[in-house]
């Protein structure tokens, strides 16, 4: 069972995540907060009523304390599927999902064994932070996710050198910028320092 490709074990552990985290994510009585429902829901919302693409709109004033990108996903989900809350909270899942599967390519690479890579994805999956914050539309596991999957191209880069992981790490690394902020380069430089202090 452990013993299968790369490939292989980030599809099944991704499979695994969207079985675990989607169901209930319908439920105006699952797990939410203030901050989902004032910021997150309502700022798409928002953006499509007064017809507003590149400035995230709030309470009729320009959103600009945060960067522009999980927004910009919410309005074109709810333009694609319908404002509700699986459109918002799928975006979520999406991201806690490439979370797991990072972490165990991660975890995978770095110790040669595939075994390690299911242990590091079954370990973030049954963690209560993703079963609460990897259902919710909010910032915190998206850029957790950017940074950690650019992290993992990176390594990839490493081992491979093939140009397609170094731009795959930029672009995540953009993406992340733009969830979050400069916070992505901390914790992206984070892994970086450690490499170099391990060797």
């Amino acid at each position: 069972m452990f013993a299968i490709s790369p490939a292989r074990q980030t599809l099944l552990l991704a499979l695994l995540a969207l079985a675990v985290l989607f169901p209930g994510i319908w439920q105006a009585t699952g797990l939410a907060g203030k901050d989902e429902f004032f910021l997150g829901l309502r700022t798409p919302m928002e953006m499509i009523a007064g017809h507003h693409w590149l400035v995230p709109f709030l309470d009729e004033a320009p959103r600009i304390r945060k960067p522009p990108l999980l927004y910009w996903m919410g309005r074109a989900s709810f333009e694609a599927f319908g404002a509700s809350l699986v459109s918002a909270r799928m975006i979520g899942i999406a991201f806690a999902t490439l979370l797991i599967v990072s972490t165990a390519g991660i975890a995978r690479r770095l110790s040669g064994k595939p075994l390690t890579g299911w242990i590091a994805g079954g370990i973030l999956l049954g963690c209560l932070g993703i079963a609460t914050e990897g259902r919710r539309f909010m910032l915190d596991v998206p850029v957790a996710a950017l940074s950690t999957a650019a992290f993992w191209t990176f390594l990839l880069w490493l081992d491979l050198r093939r140009f397609y992981w170094l731009t795959a790490t930029t672009l995540l690394l953009v993406a992340g910028f733009l969830v979050k902020g400069p916070i992505v380069a901390l914790v992206f430089g984070g892994g970086c320092l450690a490499l170099l202090l391990t060797g």
